[in-house]
């Protein structure tokens, strides 16, 4: 037989646990409305967002990409390399943060829309470093950061 006061701290530490599941919960949820009200209103108000990998910086490889989100739910993606390579798309972000982005020749992950205290960032919905797309996955050379996330750039910064 168990004694009751083990009983009396398994409940109290279970309801605490269920009690702060719920307020990180809904901190959760509250960042992800505010990183998509964020998102929009600056696309409203700028007419396009622009994020580009490597958290925003500009490497000067092969590998630097940009997602230019415009109005009515259109995106443009550059990719950067000998040429530069251009694709047109649309895009949906759910109330969980995940956007899915289609461009016409290209295949993209999904993605995580959040904001932490630097900026908005886009995150692969996976666990990976690794860009997946038609031709299988480009690897990041070491030394130069990771591709993710991207991070929004400043106007005079777009399409160095």
């Amino acid at each position: 037989m168990v004694a009751p006061r083990v009983i009396n701290r398994t409940f109290i530490l279970l309801t605490v646990l269920a009690g702060c599941h719920s307020v990180l919960a809904t901190a959760t949820d509250s960042s992800v409305a505010t990183a998509i009200a964020e998102l929009e209103n600056r696309v409203a108000g700028d007419g396009s967002v622009t994020f580009r990998s490597f958290e925003g910086k500009w490497i000067g490889t092969d590998i630097d990409m940009e997602i230019k989100f415009l109005p009515d739910h259109t995106v443009h993606m550059t990719q950067y390399g000998y040429v530069r390579t251009g694709y047109e798309g649309t895009y949906h972000i759910n109330s969980k943060g995940e956007v899915t982005a289609e461009f016409v020749g290209r295949e993209w992950p999904i993605m995580l829309l959040q904001k932490d205290s630097i900026s908005l960032l886009l995150r692969p919905k996976g666990s990976s470093d690794c860009l997946v797309g038609k031709g299988g996955c480009v690897t990041i050379p070491g030394g130069i950061g990771h591709y993710w996330p991207f991070r929004p750039v400043s106007v005079s910064e777009k399409g160095k």
